[in-house]
């Protein structure tokens, strides 16, 4: 049984970026071809495996073993092999960046012809649909905005595919081989072996499921086994946190951030011991605004 697991790149990166879209702005048509031109004139400088360095991709390459080989969908460089040397770079999706499609773009960006352009750097896989065609399974992690951006790519797989996504992501119209992992928000209850951020959840799930596979079983009795957990494990605890300014989090972050190497574990020990509401996606930003100053 061939299985090919894809997952979304993180925004923690291992070195420094390489390229980036300084002084872009205009259509998406001008950007993707200044962009793609930046790609190809740089020079590669760690395999994929290496660049990222958020904690659910960690986890998720560290269970890949045999089950598999692993695809990074980047929003800069397409759709790449893990162990294809790239450079470094810096380049979202994710919206209230400075180095977002969304804040360079004149018009809303167009996120499948996006994914169109990208997947033609040198970097890149030609789509999931090509991986598809020579994989009995495919395994796939992604985030809302990143499936809004393969969506088509997706839609058009050639065996089936079991998605891992949040589990109040919409899946509408993905077609009748998009198999949805039945993962709840159990996994993140007590019983939940790698709990961890709404941000990770795909990726954690995924690598939770190429565990199960580990063990020799079936895909379907692997499925099963989710099914079963997901009813017998007890409920996520719900939190009722307290929401701050930003300038309130800054100073509890520099009061506490002499005591963590990463970000996750200090956003899960703001949320969990100390009380504070804060999304991961604003928390990462401001423990790099107070890195920086």
């Amino acid at each position: 049984m061939k299985i090919a697991s894809i997952t979304h790149c993180s925004a923690l990166k291992a070195i420094p970026s390489q390229i980036a879209p300084n002084g872009m702005s205009g259509g998406q048509a001008s950007i993707a071809s200044d962009w793609l031109s930046k790609v190809e004139k740089v020079r590669p400088e760690v395999p994929a495996a290496n660049l990222y360095t958020g904690r659910g991709y960690k986890t998720l390459l560290s269970r890949i073993g045999n089950v598999g080989g692993l695809y990074v969908v980047s929003a800069g460089l397409g759709l790449i092999p893990s162990d294809r040397d790239v450079p470094g770079y810096d380049l979202t999706i994710a919206v209230g960046y400075e180095t977002s499609l969304d804040a360079i773009c004149d018009d809303k960006p167009d996120l499948p012809d996006w994914w169109r352009s990208v997947c033609t750097t040198r970097y890149s896989e030609p789509s999931i649909t090509a991986i598809s065609q020579r994989s009995d399974y495919l395994l796939v992690s992604l985030t809302a905005n990143y499936l809004k951006m393969v969506r088509e790519d997706l839609q058009k797989a050639a065996c089936p595919v079991v998605l891992f996504t949040a589990e109040s992501n919409s899946l509408r119209d993905l077609g009748k081989q998009i198999i949805r992992a039945p993962y709840t928000s159990a996994f993140d209850g007590p019983n939940g072996p790698d709990r961890g951020t709404k941000s990770d959840f795909a990726q954690r799930t995924h690598a939770d499921f190429l565990q199960r596979l580990s063990k020799g079983v079936t895909l379907e009795d692997a499925m099963s086994s989710v099914a079963e957990d997901m009813r017998a494990w007890a409920p996520q605890k719900k939190l009722n946190n307290q929401k701050f300014g930003d300038a309130e989090i800054i100073r509890l972050i520099k009061k506490h951030r002499a005591d963590f190497t990463a970000i996750g574990t200090m956003h899960r020990f703001f949320r969990h011991e100390l009380n504070v509401a804060c999304e991961q996606k604003r928390f990462t930003k401001l423990v790099r605004q107070v890195s920086e100053s």
